[in-house]
């Protein structure tokens, strides 16, 4: 008989199944959050379809109510809000325009009122190290035996201004394409009606219990997204009226159109409310040409704001999704960094979608115990 081969007496490492599934999954999360960050330009349009169309959707169904065709019922509420924001933006133009042409003169006033009130400030040491590094800079550049900076060739200067328009014009034709086809994309779902519900419900599962559970998720989406978008809606009203009254207060030209301008941009957290502060006070200060004024009409702005977004926005979010604030911060901070301000203005929905996931699947049941209160 032929001797059998001597065994290897090395132990074999083996992972267990646990770290391989787990290395697995943080593997592919890794990778979906490369695939979302890539595919931003096709994700963004299509989440803020679908939340236009759940903020949409009731006046679809009170339009079928009167016998209206949903095809038509959606055409008629989509091309009337088109109509209405295009209004919006048609009154806000000439006052933007008439803005943007006083604005180099506004920043020489406002560059002359700023040196005024450092002449009759004390020099800080910030000031004074600077002052000290412009001193070493002309001694190093006169060592080293250069004069002055040569001033940069004309052509180059207009080559970069002529690739700056260029570079701003395509923006603003992409910017006008994607806002044409989300246009469409929302009417598409609307006048779809329940079509990707039904397909849902099929993907579930043969058995009644997989499609109702499907039903359930779904449902409770749907309400989460409304109560979402009407939470929206009334905290930003109360800041476009809260607004409205102090510009009119203190003497702002247009204060409703303003007003409304500064509800609508608090749509997107933080970011939204902070440009509309810095509009504001170029708006103050091109017409009371005081810097005294535009600081009082942009703080007062703040303060609306601050309380809007510290106590009455969070109450009702904690109201309607029951989600506790850290996690939403961090959600803000991560969706924003992923998106920038779109994923910021996305971000509690999406978190909201999330959750009522994973209350319904068993093992997300972590990640449901983290986001609730």
């Amino acid at each position: 008989m032929a001797s059998e081969p001597p065994r290897s007496t090395t132990p074999t490492v083996r992972l267990p199944i646990e770290i391989r599934h787990g290395a697995l999954t943080i593997i592919l999360i890794l990778a979906g959050l490369a695939a979302l960050r890539l595919a931003a330009g096709l994700v963004v349009p299509l989440v803020l379809s679908g939340l236009a169309a759940v903020a949409l959707e009731p006046l679809v169904r009170a339009l079928q109510r009167l016998r209206v065709p949903r095809w038509l019922a959606a055409a008629f509420v989509v091309g009337g809000t088109v109509l209405i924001f295009g209004a919006v933006g048609y009154e806000l133009s000439d006052d933007a325009a008439e803005a943007a042409r006083r604005l180099p003169e506004a920043t020489e006033e406002l560059r002359a009122e700023l040196q005024e009130l450092r002449r009759g400030a004390e020099p800080s040491p910030l000031d004074a190290i600077a002052e000290a590094a412009d001193d070493i800079e002309a001694a190093a550049t006169e060592a080293a035996g250069g004069g002055q900076r040569q001033a940069r060739p004309e052509s180059a200067i207009d080559l970069g201004l002529r690739d700056w328009v260029v570079v701003g014009s395509m923006s603003i034709i992409g910017f006008a394409g994607q806002l044409l086809l989300l246009v469409f994309l929302v009417y598409f779902l609307l006048a779809s009606g329940d079509l990707f519900k039904r397909k849902l419900v099929r993907l579930g599962g043969p058995d009644m219990a997989g499609k109702r559970r499907m039903v359930d998720v779904i449902d409770e989406i749907h309400l989460s997204l409304e109560r979402f978008i009407v939470v929206v809606v009334a905290t930003n009203g109360v800041v476009a009226v809260a607004a409205w009254a102090a510009f009119w207060w203190l003497g702002l030209s247009n204060p409703a159109m303003w007003g409304v301008f500064g509800g609508a941009l608090n749509t997107i957290p933080y970011v939204g409310s902070a440009i509309s502060t810095g509009v504001f006070f170029i708006v103050a200060f091109l017409q009371f040409d005081s810097l005294e004024t535009a600081a009082l009409v942009a703080g007062a702005f703040i303060v609306i704001t601050s309380l809007e977004g510290m106590w009455l926005k969070p109450w009702l979010m904690g109201r309607t999704a029951r989600m506790n604030n850290v996690a939403v911060f961090v959600g803000l901070l991560f969706w924003g960094w992923l998106w920038g301000p779109w994923g910021m203005l996305l971000a509690y929905p999406i978190m909201m979608v999330i959750k009522t996931v994973a209350d319904h699947v068993e093992r997300m049941h972590p990640v449901a115990e983290l986001l609730s209160e």
